[in-house]
């Protein structure tokens, strides 16, 4: 099945079942589910005092193993899905797959208020809160500042002179002044709006070589 990051949104197969349609496994589970049905059509028959002999028994058996099918493969659906949602993401390493099927019921529902200049107050695993700020928008990517500060509680307003990138060997850890991350990997990531400003053309240096635009010519 095909799943996606709901940190990065990086789309990925992953689970028992490889991603060519036709493939032994798919034979061998198909196989496996069938049978299962069919022995359990016969039993469900026998124990009701039923026989599969006859068309009218013959469709009402059909029907049965169909029903059963269905459950069967409804079935193994959440299972790969659960077991899958275990496992890292092989773009980012978040443990956030969700699979493509919940994917396309809540893209109706992700949100498009981004705000080009807006600081963003993203919350952590152990708690704490980061700060983003969005760069550049498009269809597909959105590219944000990261800051190096943390905070305990949810800060009621911040702007980027109080905030800091850090550097690498901070023991507080560092911020990173650019990276494209997929739209909607960001929209599903909770958020709240603590400030905005503009964006400047310092803050734009790793967008534009990202893109590939000579700062020179700006």
């Amino acid at each position: 099945m095909r799943f996606h990051c709901q940190s990065c949104g990086a789309s990925q197969w992953r689970g028992l079942f490889p991603e060519p349609k036709f493939h032994i496994r798919w034979a061998i589970f198909h196989g496996v589910a069938i049978g299962v049905c069919g022995i359990t059509t016969k039993l469900l028959f026998r124990r009701f005092g039923y026989t599969t002999d006859g068309w009218q028994s013959g469709l009402a058996s059909l029907g049965v193993c169909a029903i059963l099918l269905l459950g069967f493969y409804a079935a193994a659906l959440f299972v790969e899905a659960r077991v899958v949602s275990r496992l890292r993401c092989r773009a980012c390493g978040a443990r956030k797959l969700a699979s493509d099927f919940a994917g396309a019921t809540m893209k109706s529902h992700i949100p498009t208020d981004l705000i080009v200049g807006g600081l963003y107050a993203m919350r952590n695993q152990d708690g704490t809160y980061r700060i983003v700020k969005v760069l550049v928008v498009d269809q597909t990517i959105v590219h944000l500042r990261s800051y190096a500060n943390r905070f305990k509680e949810l800060p009621a307003q911040v702007n980027s002179s109080q905030l800091s990138l850090g550097k690498l060997d901070s023991p507080g850890g560092f911020g990173i002044g650019h990276f494209p991350l997929a739209r909607e990997g960001f929209d599903r990531e909770e958020r709240v709006l603590v400030g905005q400003e503009s964006v400047t053309e310092d803050e734009l240096d790793g967008y534009r070589i990202w893109a590939g635009i000579d700062p020179i010519n700006e």
